[in-house]
């Protein structure tokens, strides 16, 4: 017989870290490391995520924390304008001008 192969499905690696959240966070407030935490889950067969996907779930830095841009801002009345920047170019002294 062939071997069957187990469809993964978009995602289905969060949903596996949200399952465990609550194990991890009480494994690091123990003292766990994140790496140790990451072996224990994966030994268990909790989590099938690599190691890197599982740090940026633990430190939150998913592309699901990007916030929301709003289309329609009201406008600010007290806004402050950019400072404006500076020329590369030397001044020219009042002499210089007038000479021209």
């Amino acid at each position: 017989m062939s071997k069957i192969k187990k469809k993964s499905y978009r995602g289905r690696a969060r949903v596996e870290f949200l399952a465990c959240k609550p194990e991890i966070d009480v494994m690091l407030d123990k003292g766990y490391s994140i790496r140790m935490a990451y072996d224990v889950l994966k030994e268990k067969g909790k989590i099938s995520v690599g190691y890197l996907q599982f740090l940026r779930y633990v430190t939150g830095k998913t592309a699901s924390k990007v916030s929301v841009k709003i289309n329609n801002p009201e406008p600010n009345s007290a806004a402050v304008p950019p400072p404006r920047l500076r020329s590369r170019l030397p001044r020219r002294s009042n002499q210089a001008a007038a000479n021209i």
